[in-house]
């Protein structure tokens, strides 16, 4: 069964950080399947906005897009609406609906939110 839980220590992801630039401040979600990682998602809530860093998901559109979701709802549970999609490939983040071409910014997670409840309703 699928868990995302918040990384309370990050220091394994440090060099990630370096590598991709990354704020050393910067939070993780790992992804778990039977008590083993299988993705993650760095990110940084600040001032209005989260600005998401990475996501690792192999190759699972579904787990990408479920990964983000917790980062999305973390950040609303702020009063954050808006993310900034800094990772170096945005496409995956384009297909799954939550950025406009042309743009890596996400202007209303709420919209986001409330996709879910109008996607679950048309089932």
């Amino acid at each position: 069964m699928l868990e995302i839980h918040q990384k309370a220590d990050v220091e394994n992801y440090f060099d990630h950080f370096k590598k991709f630039n990354i704020p050393n401040d910067a939070n993780v979600v790992e992804a778990f399947d039977n008590g083993n990682v299988i993705g993650f998602a760095i990110y940084k809530i600040e001032n209005d906005a989260v600005f998401i860093y990475d996501v690792e998901y192999g190759n699972d559109l579904y787990l990408c897009d479920g990964i983000v979701r917790a980062v999305l709802f973390k950040a609303s549970m702020l009063g954050i609406n808006k993310a900034k999609f800094e990772a170096n490939d945005l496409s995956v983040f384009r297909k799954l609906g939550f950025i406009e071409k042309e743009s890596d910014w996400l202007i209303s997670i709420e919209s986001i939110m409330d996709g879910c409840k109008k996607c679950k309703n048309s089932c």
